[in-house]
């Protein structure tokens, strides 16, 4: 069965915070490009664009330590102005209130926080990453079943099956129900994780590289890209419909479901090893008031199956195709 993850995306920082990476100021902040992501699934969505009216650069603003009185004198809004904005986000479950101000429930990350979190897990990918290649014979195994396998040899299919099957989009949901044991976060009656991230101007892919699904559906046929460069490859319908690309029939989608079944034990065990460095890193990090560590994990796992994909590509074991997206459709 196919697990709906979907991703949007960006943001950046200066002063060094007691136990974090540099903070932002107010004018780094106002100039930071933002991407938004979710996971999500079913009719499980936002109420409100954090995008619109500013309300991202208010969280991101709390994030970074800056109080409801210095924010709204930057961005020169008046008291029924912020105090709009901020009820808003608040009643949304995008805020809370605490003793000393407000603080932000969903995940923000800057470019610096990930880069300290990947630093910090490189045993766990390492761990993940060779027990991939160790399993990489049963991989190939299965997809010798695969209807697609008449028209695409095994090494282009590899990254799709390696990655997303083994780690993402058919993997998310055993992550959560089999390590974080919690259900998705409850926003204003619906169940989502959601997080802005820094993206680096520089760069044209997603935010910190990140790969991820991007669906688009008609009554019989999904077609979704897996990337970490989904906005500039997107297409329309009408594209996709004449779009050359490998289909999985249901029976495909249950050998997917089989083979993260197959890897679920191994990588839930390399991350219960990891568990108290988890938590540790979380309990101390700078920024992290407000936010539950279901929340905080998530995304940090979205880095790790990322550098664990880049591994492998490192490796020989997969392919990262040119474009950066791999293009798929599936039998409803």
């Amino acid at each position: 069965m196919v697990r709906c993850t979907l991703v949007f995306a960006l943001f950046v920082g200066s002063c060094l915070s007691p136990s974090g990476p540099p903070s932002k100021s107010l004018p780094e902040i106002s100039r930071m490009k933002l991407d938004h992501h979710m996971i999500s699934s079913g009719n499980n969505f936002p109420a409100i664009r954090l995008e619109k009216d500013s309300l991202d650069l208010v969280l991101v603003s709390l994030h970074f330590g800056h109080d409801r009185q210095e924010i709204q004198k930057y961005f020169g809004w008046d008291e029924p102005t912020i105090d709009a904005k901020i009820d808003l986000l608040i009643s949304n479950d995008f805020l809370s209130e605490g003793g000393e101000g407000y603080h932000p429930t969903i995940s923000i990350l800057s470019i610096a926080e990930a880069e300290l979190l990947r630093a910090k897990s490189r045993t766990v990918v390492d761990e993940i990453t060779d027990s991939i290649v160790s399993i990489i014979p049963r991989v190939e195994a299965a997809y010798r079943t695969l209807s697609a396998a008449k028209e695409y040899s095994y090494s282009d299919l590899a990254f799709f099956l390696l990655s997303d099957v083994l780690l993402d989009n058919w993997q998310i949901n055993n992550v959560e129900s089999g390590f974080l044991q919690k259900p998705r976060p409850l926003r204003h009656g619906k169940n989502y994780y959601y997080q802005i991230a820094e993206k680096d101007t520089g760069s044209s892919i997603e935010a910190f590289g990140v790969y991820g699904n991007q669906y688009q559906c008609g009554d019989s046929v999904c077609w979704v890209m897996y990337g970490n460069n989904r906005k500039a490859e997107r297409k329309s319908m009408e594209e996709l419909q004449s779009f050359a690309c490998p289909n999985f029939s249901r029976e495909d989608q249950q050998l997917f479901d089989s083979l993260a079944a197959m890897f679920e034990p191994t990588l839930l065990g390399i991350l219960e090893r990891h568990r108290s460095g988890f938590v540790d890193e979380f309990t101390s990090a700078a920024h992290s008031e407000g936010v539950s560590f279901e929340e905080y994990f998530i995304w940090w796992y979205h880095l790790m199956y990322t550098d664990v994909t880049d591994a492998l590509a490192a490796r020989g074991s997969l392919t990262v195709p040119e474009k950066g997206v791999f293009f798929y459709t599936f039998d409803r």
